[in-house]
């Protein structure tokens, strides 16, 4: 699953994902701070250049690890 704030870019991911016929892969529309996911129920929780673009640090890392399931990894 992918989380995405921009909508357009969503929607642009969901076209790429069904023209490449992948069923595994799933985009998500929300806020990386708030994300409304369910906690402790992923086995890997990783950014790519969030952490460089938003001041609030500490709340997004609070997000991300709250959705690491126990011996999950938070990159």
């Amino acid at each position: 699953m992918r989380l995405e704030r921009e909508g357009r870019l969503v929607e642009m991911a969901r076209a790429e994902i069904a023209q490449r016929g992948l069923s595994n892969v799933s985009v998500v529309r929300g806020d990386a701070l708030a994300t409304g996911l369910v906690r402790h129920s992923f086995d890997l929780v990783h950014e790519r250049l969030v952490l460089v673009n938003v001041p609030e640090r500490l709340q997004l890392l609070a997000e991300m690890v709250s959705l690491a399931a126990p011996g999950g990894v938070v990159a």
